[in-house]
């Protein structure tokens, strides 16, 4: 399971706020229940890249660079990696074509 990505709106704080505390308790689920979980929630509200295309757009949804960060947050986690293991060490656009 991937954790919902934040927001760049107008109301981000409070939105993300409460994303932060989904992917928690998410995470928290998942553990218990021995299921993979990927916090992408974290990284990406650290990434310029994901909050200005966010920000540029709808305030929740990136353009092309914001969802290749995302894209490669799952494209390294070893639960992805773990159900596709042919992708080991393979570049996302190698892997789609």
């Amino acid at each position: 399971m991937i954790s919902p990505p934040p927001c760049a709106d107008n109301q981000q704080d409070q939105r993300n706020q409460r994303i932060a505390n989904l992917s928690q308790e998410f995470s928290l689920i998942c553990n218990e229940l021995n299921i993979p979980y990927l916090d992408v929630f974290t990284p990406l509200k650290q990434s310029n890249i994901w909050v200005e295309e966010a920000k540029s757009y709808d305030g929740a949804h990136p353009r092309t660079a914001g969802y290749t960060e995302f894209a490669n947050l799952v494209q390294n986690w070893s639960g992805w990696l773990n159900w596709f293991p042919h992708l080991s060490g393979k570049k996302l656009n190698q892997s789609l074509s």
